[in-house]
């Protein structure tokens, strides 16, 4: 069975960064409350499970990006690994180097490779985008509903042998390495939705119309304000049938968000401000701790009411210099210098999704 996909346009595009802004906003917020502001990890919570919607729009934009690399009848798989190493590695790399420089530690191989680092979700992301190709090719083959029941079959199986393993085997499949919300290979499950999401009829469709936009901007503020409580709930700590169970719940919680304004019925508040954050999110989430360790060292303590202040206030310049680092990221990619020979593969419309 060979699936085509609706034809994306830039409505879904800007939707998709947008939903990236959101998450992202929730998990600066959420690390922001925790750290500097209250004595506990509620929010905290909330911001583990708002990652969620990264996957899922990561999924979904990879999804374009290959279908754009078969479109020219010759899918360099090199090539769309040169393209995963340059968005992710680079500013990992920097933003290690920024950690190192504020504890004196060094970064070890682990580390400097991905596999088990600083930050959890680089880890998840890295291992996404390697299984990328080789998903987007078996859901264009079975399609997205056998590719769906397929997927979470093998995960609720992966995730039900591992809880009769040996304690200590079991601690080390239940890491942050291995699962996302107490299913193993979580992550890929939420990657994989993002993945088929692109090949149902949302964005674009001639037969579902975009709302009006009173109404679509009413439903946007009426969902978000069902979203934040949903990951604060969903994403508590639990014992492990219920943890998997509200990982199941969460699955279902982000899938409605996303599908809500991918098909036009819903609009976020401040979209574009939204998206800009959302376009910029890798950087900020990873140069975020770095952030406020160099507040911290011009002064502006971060723990004191002044300097809360003073962080919230030049949160701008932040956000420009991630801006300005992704930027800088994409044209070290495009140099020749780190190109393959030319005529290996036709050459390729690229993705920052």
């Amino acid at each position: 069975m060979n699936t085509t996909m609706p034809q994306q346009t830039p409505a879904a595009r800007d939707t998709t960064a947008a939903l990236r802004g959101i998450a992202i906003l929730i998990v600066l917020l959420s690390h922001f409350l925790t750290n500097f502001v209250v004595s506990h990890d509620r929010f905290g919570h909330a911001g583990n499970a708002a990652v969620a919607l990264f996957f899922i729009a990561s999924g979904y934009g990879n999804a374009w990006s290959l279908t754009k690399r078969h479109a020219g009848g010759c899918f360099c798989l090199r090539d769309f690994y040169r393209d995963r190493f340059f968005r992710l590695y680079p500013l990992y790399w920097l933003a290690l180097g920024c950690i190192w420089a504020s504890t004196k530690a060094a970064p070890d191989v682990w580390a400097i490779s991905g596999v088990k680092t600083p930050y959890w979700f680089v880890g998840a992301i890295i291992q996404c985008a390697a299984v990328a190709p080789f998903l987007y090719d078996i859901l264009r083959r079975v399609g997205p509903w056998r590719f769906s029941l397929g997927l979470f079959g093998l995960l609720a199986a992966a995730t039900a042998a591992a809880a009769w393993l040996p304690e200590d085997i079991r601690a080390i499949v239940f890491s942050n390495i291995l699962t996302y919300r107490n299913i193993v290979f979580g992550h890929i499950g939420f990657f994989g939705i993002g993945l088929v999401l692109a090949f149902l009829p949302f964005a674009g469709s001639k037969a579902r119309p975009a709302t009006t936009s009173r109404r679509a901007k009413a439903l946007g503020l009426l969902a978000l304000a069902g979203l934040a409580p949903g990951l604060v709930v969903l994403g508590e700590p639990k014992a492990p049938l219920a943890a998997s169970l509200a990982g199941l719940g969460l699955a279902a919680l982000c899938t409605a968000f996303t599908v809500l304004f991918l098909s036009g019925r819903a609009r976020l508040p401040l979209a574009r401000a939204v998206a800009f954050l959302g376009r910029n999110s890798y950087a900020l989430y990873l140069f975020e701790p770095s952030y406020f360790w160099a507040m911290a060292s011009l002064g502006f303590n971060p723990w004191t009411t002044t300097g809360r202040f003073w962080c919230v206030l030049a949160m701008p310049v932040f956000a420009l210099f991630c801006q300005t680092a992704e930027s800088l990221v994409g044209w070290l990619s495009r140099r020749p210098i780190f190109r393959f020979k030319a005529g290996s593969c036709p050459a390729v419309p690229t993705s920052r999704s």
